[in-house]
């Protein structure tokens, strides 16, 4: 079951190219002819996901959707060819199902170290990092060992300019192969990581854990497998893209087997993003809940955008 623990800003994430294609995969994976157009709720949720429309083929956000369902093109579409969500197919609120604890709290509920010191930790997974200080402040509640701390990003190389978008055209345009060395910041944290016995890795890919993490020797499953502020882009409209990564990455984690029997999956996000994202219908399909969320402290972290400035 996903714990979605909710906070935090944009992460590093490479991008992804957008193909028209994954709009018409999911209608045809979702929906399927209905004998009648009479008495159906346009605005229903079963013609939307993952930011997208699946009757008029368009981005969509969350927040719009009323307003778009009652629009004509979108009615127009429907009763040219009514259809519906096929039998079996999961279409769950976008809402959070579970309280937002407060921050006092976080720890607990992510339960990466041991309440009893005798007990070993939950081993873990965490995908999508940047400047790795995510990962050194969960190594550093628990004792040497069992964390695996990884990168989209290739290993930083120093013949790659680091670029730091300023405005939206830029940041549509932003793409790098290996990770910025942020002033330093990455080396010391890597170097910290190192002497508490977790283990870095680089080039790994969230949503094909079996073609980029097994192949670097990282075999078995995890008790936890935690991405910290997943984001396909740096795109801040609404973008699809963000949703099909949550739906991969959750996909890979069941189907390549890095998720033990109890074991959970969490995300580090900002509030809104849960439900503009569509987060809980990307779990659904990989028959995963969201089991608890709480915020993030303050100061837990050194934030930063995807290009990594802090």
């Amino acid at each position: 079951s996903p714990k979605a623990i909710q906070g935090g800003q944009s992460s590093p994430r490479g991008s992804f190219t957008a193909e028209p294609a994954l709009f018409a995969q999911w209608t045809e994976e979702r929906l399927e002819p209905a004998e009648s157009a009479e008495g159906v709720d346009l605005s229903t949720l079963d013609f939307w996901y993952g930011q997208v429309c699946l009757l008029c083929q368009t981005t969509v956000s969350k927040v719009c959707w009323k307003v778009h369902a009652m629009g004509q093109k979108h009615r127009k579409i429907f009763e040219a060819l009514p259809v519906r969500l096929k039998s079996g197919v999961r279409r769950p609120p976008t809402e959070p199902s579970r309280i937002l604890q407060p921050a006092e709290r976080f720890l607990p509920v992510a339960s990466w170290s041991s309440e009893d010191p005798a007990d070993m930790p939950p081993s873990i997974l965490l995908v999508g990092e940047m400047d790795f200080s995510f990962s050194l402040a969960v190594a550093r509640l628990r004792p040497m060992g069992s964390l695996v701390a990884t990168s989209y990003l290739a290993a930083h190389d120093p013949t790659e300019p680091e670029v730091y978008p300023s405005d939206d055209g830029e940041r549509a345009a932003y793409s790098r192969k290996s990770l910025p060395g942020m002033r330093g910041a990455l080396q010391l944290n890597l170097t910290a990581l190192g002497d508490l016995g977790a283990e870095v890795l680089h080039s790994v890919d969230a949503t094909n854990l079996d073609g980029t993490l097994r192949n670097q020797g990282i075999d078995g499953g995890f008790h936890r497998v935690v991405f910290p502020f997943p984001r396909a882009t740096l795109q801040r409209a609404c973008d699809p893209r963000n949703s099909r990564l949550l739906r991969e990455f959750f996909v890979s984690v069941r189907r390549d087997g890095y998720l033990m029997e109890g074991g959970l999956v969490q995300l580090v996000m900002l509030g809104s993003q849960y439900e503009e994202w569509d987060v809980a219908g990307m779990a659904a399909d990989s028959g995963m809940y969201l089991q608890a969320r709480a915020a993030l402290p303050a100061n837990f972290y050194q934030a930063r955008e995807m290009s990594g400035k802090a």
